[in-house]
């Protein structure tokens, strides 16, 4: 089974300020930032939820825009 194509950005997490990476499928990522929708973040540290902000959501595009999605192998994370 092939795995989706993923993109990795740090998080912040909102309890201790420790910064982390996360993945997330591309295409969850790009239908938030396409439709507006909400972008649910997650900390490990804190096992904390929450909906990405305005600042997060431009810092993921950022990090979107700048991977070289087509140039990773299939299944595998773009990396940032």
């Amino acid at each position: 089974m092939e795995r989706e194509p993923l993109v990795r950005f740090p998080v912040l997490c909102p309890t201790c300020a420790s910064e982390r990476l996360t993945e997330v499928p591309v295409k969850i990522v790009a239908a938030a930032l396409v439709n507006g929708g909400t972008l649910r973040l997650h900390s490990v540290c804190h096992d904390k939820w929450w909906d990405a902000t305005a600042i997060e959501l431009q810092q993921i595009r950022e990090y979107l825009a700048a991977s070289r999605i087509d140039a990773a192998p299939h299944g595998q994370p773009v990396a940032v």
